[in-house]
């Protein structure tokens, strides 16, 4: 049986290149995440000091939803400059999403807090249900922030839209959650790693899981 050397050529080109694209995707994600690799250097990411964290974490979406504004463009090599300017025009035109759920994220890790303070467990279950149904849903206001028809959608839309589409697609919704709680618990055991080397890449996972069923331009055809 003849061996289908064009094969192995193909897969080894393709594999090169999501290495490499993985690779600058979190370099950028590293730069653009500096002011919270500086304070996990500092500081343990706990919830008592939490609060300073606002800030870095408010960053750390903008960084985000230029990975998948990145992504959906199919910039596969991009430079630095380019890409400062493509983070720098996220925050100008979506800081209001990315205070939004900055504060929602505040607003359920300090309920968390207040539920850890009342010992029962049956409490926590309707708590982390909905929390993850809410956070899932940022991933989809930040594709949906992707396409500049997004500008002329209103912050509580989206948000509606995208807490629907979280309802509507429960496994992606898990899967979400799965890839946030390995963020979490990696900002917590070993903080730099995540900055520094998985930050990308997991970021990039998600984007893919929220990609199988759901396509911003059948979101705004249909709309």
């Amino acid at each position: 049986m003849k061996f289908n050397f064009d094969f192995l050529t193909d897969w080894t080109v393709a594999s090169v290149n999501t290495v490499y694209r993985l690779a600058i995707q979190n370099l950028y994600f590293m730069l653009s995440n500096a002011l919270f690799l500086a304070l996990l250097l500092i500081f343990r990411m706990t919830i008592n000091n939490f609060v300073l964290f606002l800030v870095p974490i408010f960053l750390m979406l903008i960084s985000f939803l230029t990975q998948f504004k990145i992504i959906e463009a199919h910039e596969d090599r991009l430079a630095l400059k380019k890409y400062g300017v493509i983070y720098v025009t996220n925050l100008k035109k979506h800081w209001r999403v990315a205070l939004f759920y900055t504060f929602l994220i505040a607003f359920l890790v300090f309920d968390l807090q207040v539920l850890s303070l009342t010992k029962s467990v049956l409490l926590y279950i309707p708590f982390l249900i909905t929390s993850s149904f809410l956070l899932s849903s940022l991933f989809f206001v930040l594709l949906i922030s992707t396409d500049e028809r997004s500008e002329k959608l209103s912050l509580g839309r989206q948000f509606f839209s995208a807490l629907l589409i979280s309802y509507k697609l429960p496994l992606v919704t898990l899967i979400n959650i799965l890839c946030l709680i390995a963020t979490v618990v990696t900002l917590r055991i070993f903080p730099v790693a995540y900055i520094c080397i998985l930050g990308g890449a997991i970021n990039y996972l998600i984007y893919l899981n929220c990609q199988r069923r759901f396509s911003v331009k059948l979101y705004f055809e249909e709309s």
